[in-house]
């Protein structure tokens, strides 16, 4: 995924920002901007939810909602 199409509450995803995450930082939940880690099954169905040619926004909002989605979708 391009750097450029990343975006944390709001914000350009960059290093020097201090908002990158690494894989085992979402699944861990070790990184300071998040609540708590998610599942990779989780993260995967969140990065599948946005269209490829649009941004894809990071928060703790947007994992929670996915996570309840998916949880929704997996009952079904």
């Amino acid at each position: 995924m391009h750097g450029n199409m990343l975006t944390v509450n709001g914000t350009k995803m960059s290093k020097s920002l201090g908002n990158s995450f690494l894989p085992h930082e979402l699944i861990s939940g070790e990184h300071p901007l998040l609540d708590k880690g998610y599942s990779p099954m989780t993260i995967r169905f969140f990065m599948l939810q946005a269209h490829y040619r649009s941004t894809l926004d990071i928060s703790n909002e947007a994992l929670q909602a996915a996570e309840k989605g998916l949880k929704r979708l997996m009952t079904a």
